[in-house]
């Protein structure tokens, strides 16, 4: 069994409703237990698509649901393939 088939319970950290549909960076932050300028880094880059408007920043809270599983996918495809490759050099891993 792979580990993705395995994790079928999502471990999110974010809450069953969300407060609004559009976020604050810093509740955005939070949201993702990331830095503030970390996460305004994958706001700069695209990552994260979000609306600026004079001083403000606002991520909408389906964006950034899309984000966390799209990084919670990639992390299990990488354990995976890591586990695979173990199994391949040392049988009994």
């Amino acid at each position: 069994m792979s580990v993705i088939e395995y994790a079928t319970v999502p471990r999110f950290n974010i809450p069953d409703k969300m407060p609004r549909a559009e976020l604050t960076l810093r509740e955005a932050a939070n949201v993702l237990n990331v830095s503030e300028p970390f996460l305004a880094t994958l706001l700069d880059t695209g990552e994260i698509p979000s609306q600026r408007t004079e001083n403000r920043i606002r991520i909408n809270s389906d964006d950034l649901v899309a984000f966390q599983a799209e990084q919670k996918r990639l992390h299990l495809e990488t354990v995976d393939e890591l586990v695979e490759e173990g199994q391949l050099l040392n049988p009994n891993y």
